[in-house]
């Protein structure tokens, strides 16, 4: 096997290694033939795609309406004890999941992932 064809088998598996890069605009995007769609095929269906560490937190945080400020203190820890996370990441992950945020019954603010439309 000549060298640029060993160069050209490790890229192609490191690639394939490599989690998806996530633009918010088009979705998911994976590299061209780097095997992914394999992998993904054995993905069990309704898997979701995180686009961060935050996203992935704050998508099992929502698994019910949750209220605002409990929520952004857990992420961010308190001036003693601060988590080290930012509260940006925290912002940029609402975004990207579409969270909803709603005044509820006790007059304080909640956040609640979109309810699915069914057509």
């Amino acid at each position: 096997m000549s060298l640029k064809a060993l160069a050209h088998k490790v890229i192609s598996r490191e690639a394939a290694e490599r989690p998806p890069e996530h633009d918010l605009n088009r979705g998911v995007q994976f590299p061209l033939n780097t095997g992914i769609s394999q992998k993904v095929q054995n993905w069990p269906l309704g898997t979701p795609v995180f686009s961060s560490p935050a996203a992935a937190w704050l998508h099992a945080k929502l698994t019910v309406p949750q209220r605002i400020a409990p929520l952004v203190a857990e992420w961010v820890g308190t001036m003693d004890t601060p988590t080290g996370r930012s509260i940006d990441a925290l912002m940029e992950a609402r975004w990207a999941l579409r969270v909803e945020a709603y005044e509820g019954e006790d007059s304080r603010l909640w956040w609640r992932l979109p309810a699915e439309t069914v057509q």
